[in-house]
């Protein structure tokens, strides 16, 4: 992505008050790049065309942030949060830490290594994989599976996305819906499959998680052969995440 989005250096400068100009610079299902301020890593991201008057902005590479990241920078409350406290390699195994129902009440996340690296690929295109614990800073754990995740480790001003059917806007359905080749093409989804019980499973699949429960699972968008859907999974297997950003 060699082109920055206009006018706008970080992800977390894309305030509501200038969101409508920063949509305005941009071209329809065209990608940009945008800054993390929390470890200055780029992000391409785009605008894409969900059916709206304006299109809205998503990631277009998966979040690959780690360690201790701020709070003031993000899009959770209160301290800062370590989103690397356990390994889903290492402690997912059985009886692991990571594992089972132990797993959705524990931080785990994981950085791909060289052999979980998808041919043609590199460790960007492939970002990191996070159970939903360490998605949503920990506020979704226990039984607060019901609940709609509104705090999660995107940066501030940008959040998952929903599941929703009927709000489109920031919405992974607008993905799936559209069938068109050029959201498929910007959005850039990669395979990698997703982790759980101390290995990938699916790896020629692509796997993001939503804001969005369905009972005791989370929904979460998928890429397979050549088409965008839904399904749902357990909150302590890891995958990828994308932020949107919507008008608050």
């Amino acid at each position: 992505c060699p082109t920055k989005v206009p006018g706008v250096t970080y992800m977390q400068d894309v305030t509501n008050a200038n969101l409508a100009a920063v949509l305005a610079s941009m071209d329809m299902n065209e990608q940009y790049y945008l800054r993390d301020k929390r470890d200055e890593t780029p992000y391409c991201v785009s605008k894409l065309d969900d059916g709206s008057e304006t299109g809205t902005l998503w990631m277009a590479q998966n979040l690959r942030i780690q360690g201790t990241i701020s709070a003031a920078l993000s899009n959770f409350d209160g301290e800062d949060f370590n989103v690397s406290e356990y390994d889903l390699k290492t402690d997912g195994a059985n009886g692991g830490v990571c594992n089972g129902d132990s797993g959705e009440n524990h931080v785990c996340s994981h950085i791909p290594e060289a052999s979980e690296i998808p041919s043609g690929k590199t460790a960007e295109d492939i970002g990191a994989w996070y159970n939903y614990m360490a998605t949503t800073a920990g506020t979704i754990s226990g039984d607060f599976n019901s609940r709609t995740a509104t705090q999660d480790i995107c940066p501030a001003n940008w959040h998952l996305p929903s599941y929703s059917t009927t709000n489109m806007v920031g919405s992974i359905q607008s993905l799936i819906n559209s069938g068109s080749s050029a959201i498929k093409t910007a959005f850039s989804p990669v395979r990698g499959g997703n982790y759980g019980n101390g290995t990938i499973d699916r790896a020629y699949d692509g796997n993001w998680w939503t804001s969005t429960p369905y009972p005791d699972y989370r929904y979460y968008l998928y890429y397979s052969g050549d088409s965008l859907s839904s399904s749902s999974k357990f909150r302590y297997y890891g995958m990828y995440i994308r932020c949107v950003r919507t008008a608050n």
